[in-house]
């Protein structure tokens, strides 16, 4: 039966590293998710390995290890949300953003409110995603281009108003998508 473990270390063979798993619970189809610090790791149990243990990319239990390795594996996901990406600290209360945004993090800080303005968008800009963080005091009052109306004909901006609030814009064969989440705490 395939298992999944998380550990919160590599090695150190204390509890929460994955070293410290004792090889006699593992089998050759358990899997491992290590979250350390700001990095995730992945990895797969080979049973048979028996391989010198080289820390990230092989890891042998402490106790009972026998052949039995952790082997680390790649991802597979799609490019865009792998990409590490540019964090733009926008400071001023008027900005437009364009499409050299694309796949970037636009974190607006200001103690009073900031209006962004979403550049025109045409078939060009297919593909274009730009995220927006309210981190300051201030609203963020985000407005849409002209050639985007909301299907209830209400007005063409969203405000953020608390910190916590996310805006992902995805532009997409004419299409603009909006995901507005929230990472704060409601009461």
């Amino acid at each position: 039966m395939a298992l999944l473990w998380f550990a919160s270390d590599l090695t150190g063979g204390t509890t929460g590293c994955l070293d410290f798993i004792d090889g006699s619970l593992l089998s050759d189809d358990h899997g491992a998710i290590v979250v350390k610090d700001s990095l995730t790791y992945f990895y797969h149990l080979n049973a048979t390995s028996g391989v010198a243990e080289s820390s990230p990319s092989v890891i042998a239990p402490d106790t009972n290890a026998g052949n039995k390795r952790w082997e680390l594996v790649g991802v597979y996901a799609s490019t865009s949300s792998l990409e590490p990406r540019t964090v733009n600290n926008i400071t001023d209360v008027a900005f437009t953003l364009t499409s050299a945004y694309h796949n970037q993090h636009c974190d607006c800080y200001n103690a009073s409110d900031q209006t962004i303005t979403i550049d025109t968008l045409t078939s060009a800009h297919d593909g274009v995603e730009i995220y927006i963080s309210k981190m300051g005091a201030g609203d963020v009052i985000i407005n849409l281009p002209g050639s985007v109306t909301f299907g209830d004909g209400s007005d063409q901006s969203i405000k953020l108003v608390e910190a916590g609030y996310e805006c992902t814009l995805r532009y997409n064969h004419t299409r603009l998508m909006m995901v507005v989440t929230y990472s704060g705490v409601i009461v």
